[in-house]
């Protein structure tokens, strides 16, 4: 049984981008299986010794596991101090090296910078997490020579498959959501500004970045047709957030909560009534991404209404667990919310609806789901 597990993380831990914070989501899912976990991330090199923050409650993280940090240069720091920016080729060489030397049971890792360093310095046991085609990072060669594949969507697997790899290796994973915390989630109102929301008709919420093509234009479009309701967006760099409130002004009823910890995420989508993810068509991932913030919508049993893209439908079924509508259209968007202010029952319905829905995807069954995988293909070898 695969007890030892060094997971290669693709940037730095504490940062604000998202994909640490699902590095720390499965890393936690492998510990809660039984497994041993290090994980091998970066730091910024004045912070490597005296971190500025508390890691774990950063991320929300209540099983802990080893985390080795390697300083690498600074590019830039926000205001809470944590570092942000990619990986860098010394870290993954670096990486490399220990991974070789310390014989783990499996070496994870979502990079593929850090793949190709990997199998060049021979190390056995690799399993790469995919995110994008194989297109963008990996040649064939490496992809045979990987223990395990596990990809975030369908779409995905079905470009592994394209590139020749073997379908016995590929497995399909989206990501998923730890429920304990929106169990014990207090929905109270946050804010002065958030408790006079109440006396709107609605509370229309947002989670996550704001970058340009999902659908933040088409949010504060409707908010600009819905005076009645209270429209808040969590989350964003403090530059994206200047960018669209120097656009749309003078709307009194948006509320820009800025970022938040992973911790209290499910506190704020618990006060919400409605919660929106309008992705463009045009977005880069439209065809193969599983956003964490799809199931946290889901784990928090609100209303949800969402664009009608392929990799969303994967989870969503329009009517029964959420209400989809065609991308880069606010005017359905508005209709659909607006149809969701009228009828409490319904919005009731989908909330339950979803939560029941992604009960079964957490972090917890999809490391199990993984390391079985992993056993099963080492077994046949």
């Amino acid at each position: 049984m695969t007890r030892r597990i060094l997971y290669v993380g693709n940037g730095n831990v504490p940062s604000r981008w998202a994909h640490s914070v699902q590095s720390m989501k499965v890393a936690q899912g492998f510990v809660r299986c039984g497994a041993r976990v290090t994980m091998l991330t970066q730091s910024a090199i004045r912070d490597t010794f005296r971190c500025p923050i508390d890691i774990y409650e950063w991320y929300g993280i209540r099983d802990r596991f080893r985390i080795i940090r390697l300083p690498i240069r600074k590019r830039r720091e926000d205001p809470s101090g944590a570092f942000k920016g990619w990986s860098y080729p010394r870290f993954n060489r670096i990486a490399a090296r220990i991974a070789r030397l310390m014989r783990y049971d499996v070496v994870f890792t979502p990079d593929p910078d850090v793949v190709k360093d990997l199998i060049r310095a021979g190390v056995s046991g690799v399993v790469y997490e995919a995110h994008q085609p194989p297109d963008a990072g990996l040649p064939g060669e490496n992809l045979a020579k990987l223990s395990a594949i596990v990809v975030i969507s369908p779409y995905l697997k079905d470009a592994m498959l394209a590139r020749g790899v073997d379908a016995k290796k590929i497995l399909v994973a989206p990501d998923a959501v730890e429920l304990e915390p929106f169990d014990s989630a207090d929905p109270a109102p946050l804010s002065a500004q958030w408790r006079a929301g109440r006396d709107s008709k609605l509370i229309v919420g947002y989670c996550g970045h704001l970058y340009e093509n999902r659908g933040i234009d088409s949010i504060l479009d409707c908010a600009s047709r819905m005076r009645d309701m209270l429209f808040v967006l969590v989350g964003g760099w403090p530059e994206d957030i200047e960018k669209w409130k120097s656009k749309y002004r003078d709307l009194a009823n948006v509320l820009f909560e800025g970022f938040v910890s992973n911790t209290l995420v499910p506190q704020y989508e618990k006060s919400m009534d409605v919660l929106l993810m309008p992705y463009s068509a045009k977005c880069q991932t439209a065809d193969y991404m599983s956003p964490m913030k799809l199931a946290e919508y889901m784990a928090a049993g609100k209303a949800i209404v969402a664009t009608d893209l392929p990799a969303l439908k994967d989870f969503l079924r329009h009517g029964e667990n959420s209400i989809l509508v065609p991308p880069d259209d606010p005017e359905a968007l508005q209709e659909a919310i607006r149809s969701l202010a009228d009828d409490k029952n319904l919005r009731v319905r989908l909330g339950e609806r979803a939560r029941r829905d992604i009960s079964g995807f957490t972090w917890q069954a999809r490391g199990t789901t993984i390391l079985e995988h992993v056993e099963r293909l080492r077994g046949n070898r």
